[in-house]
């Protein structure tokens, strides 16, 4: 009895198989035939240690781009503003010893200031201007 289902499933087997081929059979005529060249193409495309590799030099290219801008010439700008409500006084030294120095500090005060740099050496330019309402 088991040797009879056992049979007649692989019966079903072998018949659903040999109907089922023409379809396979289909799918490759479909897909058509591959060329050496497409072959080795797809093969490139698969290959996941190649693609590392390229990615790695192509990281590697960068890096060297980015270090390379380390050498060129910098130039950079800062302005300030500083407004006070009212002009401010301060006093340095000691009175008894005749040594007194006063600083005073206007309303408004500009501060522009240019540095250019390289790898000899930099430059910076200020420029100050105060204002005394």
């Amino acid at each position: 009895m088991i040797r009879r289902r056992l049979r007649n499933l692989l019966f079903a087997i072998a018949i659903g198989l040999i109907l089922s081929y023409p379809s396979f059979n289909f799918a490759q005529e479909a897909a058509g035939k591959l060329t050496l060249k497409q072959t080795i193409e797809a093969a490139i495309k698969a290959n996941l240690g190649l693609q590392q590799s390229q990615d790695e030099v192509g990281a590697a290219q960068a890096n060297k781009r980015a270090r390379t801008t380390e050498f060129f010439p910098t130039l950079s700008a800062r302005y300030s503003y500083l407004k006070r409500d009212k002009p401010t006084t301060t006093v340095f030294g000691t009175p008894q010893a005749g040594l007194v120095d006063v600083l005073v500090n206007p309303e408004d005060e500009y501060n522009f200031v240019t540095s250019f740099s390289h790898m000899s050496g930099s430059i910076e330019i200020k420029k100050s201007r105060i204002i005394n309402e």
